[in-house]
């Protein structure tokens, strides 16, 4: 795997902990030949303080790979930053669409920085395989697994692998997580441990699955079947819906899926971006999410939804 010139100074990468950005992050990594050492993963909610972390620690540039940096803590944090000397360049990527703020605002960081932000893309795999790297020096190994970051991203579960990853690095913590990174940098997807922990973790992972169903809630507005569900962390919401389809045969226009933190959206027949964006979140058409900065925000949230569901798709 070889890396075109510009982009061959990446000392650290900063990454999501999920498929998309586990594989994003070990393919930039084998281009610039870098080790698990300066690799770091991360939730959304901890990206701009992760970021801000690094840049005081003499990297040269820093790829922040798959993380939607809420406006808020870009806001919070990035001043702290602003007026320190020799920061790192920054290069910035990402398939998910991002607010206008947040874009301006870390332009506004340094002129050393490159923001490729292709919501077009089906995964941030994908657009590090497309514009990133040489094709003629990728192995199939590698092909595959920019397949599987585009399998599980999108939802579409052609591959079986697609699967049980996503539930290991749901279901697991962090150190189980760098060690699938670690896999990924030997350019093994799966191995025997993998293979254990996954079957160990499957049936725990759908009896959390059942328990969540039993949170679930219907509302008729209209013409449309809205499903709230008050879901485990350590569930996919893909999953639970599927579940719910599959195995309930109970089907809606919109699923909205309660977490502590925030607000998972989905619908095959609604652009739920738009919902999303109403409540200072984003996302795809089919699957948008929102976080919350405060348990404040998240009061009468049911309600609120209802309102503006009612208000754009009416």
């Amino acid at each position: 795997m070889k890396l075109k010139e510009k982009y061959r100074d990446v000392d650290l990468i900063i990454s999501h902990w999920d498929t998309d950005g586990i594989i994003s992050s070990c393919m930039l990594a084998r281009g610039l030949g870098l080790g698990i050492d300066d690799l770091v993963l991360s939730s959304i909610n901890a990206s701009v303080s992760n970021m801000v972390k690094y840049m005081k620690k003499g990297y040269s540039k820093i790829a922040i790979l798959d993380l939607n940096m809420p406006e808020k803590e870009l806001a919070n944090h990035l001043s702290k930053v602003l007026n320190k000397k020799n920061l790192p360049e920054l290069l910035v990527i990402d398939h998910h669409p991002w607010n206008e703020n947040s874009v301006t605002m870390l332009s506004a960081y340094s002129s050393f920085r490159e923001i490729i932000i292709e919501p077009e893309y089906p995964s941030t795999a994908r657009i590090i395989y497309e514009k990133l790297l040489e094709k003629d020096s990728l192995t199939e190994e590698e092909t595959f697994m920019v397949n599987i970051a585009d399998d599980d991203d999108t939802f579409t579960n052609t591959y079986p692998l697609t699967k049980k990853l996503r539930v290991v690095l749901r279901w697991s913590d962090w150190k189980i997580r760098y060690k699938v990174l670690g896999e990924c940098l030997k350019g093994n997807l799966w191995s025997e441990w993998l293979e254990r922990y996954y079957r160990e973790a499957y049936p725990k992972y759908e009896q959390e699955i059942e328990k969540t169903l039993e949170t679930t809630e219907l509302v008729h507005l209209g013409h449309m079947t809205i499903c709230f569900v008050k879901p485990s962390e350590k569930v996919h919401p893909g999953d639970i819906q599927s579940y719910l389809e599959e195995k309930r045969k109970v089907t809606a226009d919109i699923y909205l899926f309660l977490y502590k933190s925030g607000l998972s959206i989905r619908s095959a027949r609604f652009n739920v971006a738009n919902l999303a964006k109403e409540l200072g979140g984003g996302g795809h058409p089919k699957a948008s999410g929102v976080l919350f900065e405060s348990e404040e925000k998240a009061t009468n949230i049911k309600e609120r939804l209802l309102r503006l569901i009612e208000k754009l798709y009416k």
